[in-house]
């Protein structure tokens, strides 16, 4: 566990909608996560590339972009935003296609609607993932969305999946398998990139007898 007092883990956002730079609305809304990556990264530059930052691909493009390297696909197969709805967290594998598991929010007239979606819902089915809260009066503290992200193991599973499931990799090669990302929470990434540190950190010292010690 990373430690708490470095973060401002009562943070919350202002809002999900409303007035925001562009790195927010289309970081919130762009699918694809590569493109995503690479159409901010421009942004950064102060070119703004809408093919880049489109929400999705037309299923031709998204074809294409696959043939080229299998990670193109990453986040582009997951499911279509609802009226009103933003991504505020995402996880982003290091596996085969570059799975993606989106967080998203959706604005309604009285409360805020929240849903964990992914590439392959119909495999899953609808009641994979638990959101708790389920809806919300004021976007999410930081806290509550580290929570829900632990709450699905959507960073701890995938690694130990992959490291126990006879990939061949060393804890250090299959420690960041998972990493998380969002335009609304500024220390969301550091803090999982913390976490998988002390992992990584855990892993090493069992794996050379001193796991008593350093437990």
């Amino acid at each position: 566990m990373p430690n708490s007092k470095s973060y401002d883990l009562k943070y919350r956002p202002h809002s999900y909608w409303g007035p925001q730079g562009l790195e927010t609305h289309y970081g919130a809304r762009a699918k694809g996560e590569l493109r995503r990556e690479t159409g901010l990264a421009l942004l950064g530059e102060g070119i703004a590339d809408e093919g880049m930052l489109t929400s999705s691909l037309p299923d031709d493009e998204r074809t294409a972009v696959g043939r080229i390297h299998p990670w193109f696909m990453g986040g582009e197969y997951l499911p279509d935003y609802l009226s009103n709805e933003v991504e505020i967290a995402r996880v982003t594998m290091k596996s085969t296609t570059m799975d993606v598991i989106s967080v998203r929010a959706r604005y309604t007239k009285h409360r805020i609607n929240y849903r964990i979606v992914d590439e392959y819902g119909d495999f899953w089915g609808t009641d994979h993932y638990v959101m708790r809260p389920a809806t919300s009066t004021k976007p999410l503290t930081l806290k509550q969305v580290i929570k829900v992200i632990n709450l699905n193991e959507l960073v701890d599973e995938p690694r130990e999946i992959n490291y126990d499931g006879g990939c061949a990799c060393r804890a250090d090669e299959i420690f960041d398998f998972s990493t998380v990302s969002s335009v609304f929470y500024p220390e969301l990434a550091s803090w999982f990139d913390d976490a998988n540190d002390e992992w990584l950190h855990r892993e090493q010292a069992r794996l050379n007898g001193n796991w008593e010690e350093e437990a």
